[in-house]
């Protein structure tokens, strides 16, 4: 690349705002490369890091890679010395790769800032591929961050290719000469990489897709592992919040095929994923091992929470082999595991499958607010809830219409013929009589999408909107409740209430705006003492009218 174009392309990233400093190329703490060498201080990153000499957190570096692929011992490897306060930026996330080379040894990292602070990496690929193809395992192209304070921004991380699978981020394992000392902190944002391997420390994971994919005889696959062996750092904790954790097997004679394993975790601390998506799948008939999107057999006293997060396991349609769970608790060495407030799916058919497995009586999960339906193992029946139908159905209030047996205490369910609520205790039943649920059947004139009216006030419009509640067993219309909703698009308007009359309909009007708009109506809550909203049985919650002109 010529010089000239070189400089436009880093004059036109900086004021893209692609340096988060607004350094300048020609301030002296910005040292840059290119895989040539051509309009940069330095063809690789060895020479660049050894140019620093002076970094500091006042007198922080940054290393500027020009896009192109940087390989060789120079550029990722052993020979290649990070140092703290000293981060590494690309021109481009695509086109900046960094490759590096050795042996392919194991336990050889791409990168190794074990223990070092003040780093950021953004804006670029690694790629420790080529080293794990060489041999090793597949820590092997890696990069280490035992006891780092370190945020990975902006980074695709490739480790693997040809059925192999590698990881990206490790805190802990045996990597050469490695001590690990302090906790650190791992920020992970707004990036795609390869399996992430927890030996300890604190990490914030935000926004971002962690996968593992496999199909070599005999490999673990993993998006997200705590593990108990090798060099760890001290204990921390780990969020891991909006992003998506897959595991995906492509061959029958794979080891596991898990999302997120707990093997042990001897120095980690809490875990904590929120609204994210976990998920574990197999794409061959006949799998002759275990998917599971949460595997959980950690030696640990610290809590495993999910929260807002949609939990599936995945196989083909008809597997006639291999074994499938949501969530697996192997044994009673698992880590107390507390799901809240999310949604546990089986797709495909076939194999050994349950949302829920609970191989013994004295492993720790409790489950409230979940949807979910089936589970399995011998200690099924001890599962803790906070939900209407232990061990079945949760706090999306959709409870049973059927009796259960004289011996099912503490069940709920409800009897249509006089709308009642009825539950067992002591092999008695008991029944309250009123406590329905219901739902949503329409908003506006069906419905059907785009059905609320534009109303003509003057030389403004208005949209209206015509909610009607029923039971949700039965279809009888509840009078006197009370919806709450809003109103968006051409005007704004939140928790306006109207009660509903004889027919069951609550109707709102919106503020008035201009001709050309669009007024759209969602219901947030509805509330009729004794009964119940089970918003998930609603045939529409929300609903819009057409431009009104």
């Amino acid at each position: 690349m010529k010089l000239r174009t070189m400089t436009a392309l880093v004059t036109a990233w900086i004021l893209a705002g692609g340096l988060m400093y607004a350094q300048s190329v020609s301030n002296p703490r910005t040292v840059t490369i290119s895989p040539d060498g051509t309009g940069a201080n330095f063809s690789n990153l060895q020479d660049a890091m050894n140019s620093i000499t002076t970094a500091s957190a006042t007198n922080p570096f940054v290393i500027l890679a020009y896009p192109g692929i940087y390989t060789g011992f120079p550029n990722g490897g052993p020979n290649v010395q990070w140092k703290s306060y000293v981060s590494l930026r690309g021109l481009d996330r695509n086109s900046t790769i960094i490759r590096g080379g050795g042996a392919g040894e194991a336990y050889e990292p791409l990168l190794n800032l074990t223990g070092l602070t003040g780093i950021e990496i953004s804006n670029i690929t690694l790629d420790g591929s080529v080293m794990l193809a060489g041999g090793g395992n597949e820590e092997t192209g890696s990069t280490a961050v035992c006891g780092a304070t370190v945020t990975f921004s902006n980074v695709t991380y490739i480790n693997g290719g040809s059925g192999a699978l590698g990881d990206s981020l490790v805190s802990g394992i045996d990597f050469s000469g490695q001590t690990c000392t302090t906790a650190g902190s791992v920020i992970v944002q707004d990036s795609d990489m390869v399996g992430i391997l927890d030996g300890g420390g604190n990490w914030l994971v935000r926004n971002s897709n962690i996968h593992g994919s496999a199909s070599t005889s005999g490999t673990d696959v993993y998006a997200y592992a705590r593990f108990t062996y090798g060099v760890q750092s001290p204990a921390g904790t780990t969020t891991i919040v909006g992003s998506k954790l897959t595991a995906t097997g492509t061959s029958a004679n794979l080891g596991i095929v898990f999302a997120v394993i707990e093997s042990g975790c001897m120095n980690s601390g809490p875990l904590r994923i929120t609204g994210s998506v976990i998920s574990a799948a197999s794409t061959v008939s006949a799998p002759g091992y275990e998917t599971s999107a949460i595997w959980d057999l950690g030696f640990c006293t610290d809590t495993l929470l999910v929260e807002g997060s949609v939990i599936t396991y995945e196989s083909v349609t008809g597997a006639t082999s291999g074994t499938f769970y949501g969530v697996h608790l192997p044994n009673s060495s698992g880590s107390p595991l507390d799901i809240r407030g999310s949604v546990i799916r089986s797709v495909g058919t076939g194999g050994t499958r349950a949302d829920v497995q609970r191989d013994d009586n004295t492993s720790t999960i409790s489950l409230a607010g979940v949807n979910y339906t089936t589970v399995g193992g011998a200690g099924a029946p001890g599962i803790a809830t906070a939900d209407f139908r232990q061990g079945q159905f949760s706090a999306d209030l959709t409870i049973p219409l059927t009796t259960p047996t004289a011996s099912s205490n503490g069940k709920l369910w409800v009897v249509p013929a006089n709308n009642q609520l009825c539950f067992r205790s002591g092999g008695a039943q008991y029944c309250v009589t009123g406590g329905g649920f219901m739902k949503v059947s329409q908003i506006g004139t069906s419905p059907s999408p785009g059905n609320l009216v534009c109303l003509t006030v003057g030389n403004k419009r208005e949209g209206q909107a015509a909610v009607t509640i029923v039971s949700r067993d039965t279809g009888v219309a509840v009078a006197n409740a009370t919806v709450t909703g809003n109103w968006s698009g051409a005007t704004t308007q939140n928790g306006v209430t109207a009660v509903t009359n004889t027919s069951g309909v609550a109707t709102f009007t919106s503020a008035q705006a201009s001709p050309g708009g669009v007024f759209t109506f969602a219901v947030t809550n509805v509330a009729h003492s004794p009964d119940f909203y089970d918003s998930s049985s609603n045939v529409e919650t929300s609903d819009s009218t057409p431009t009104c002109n």
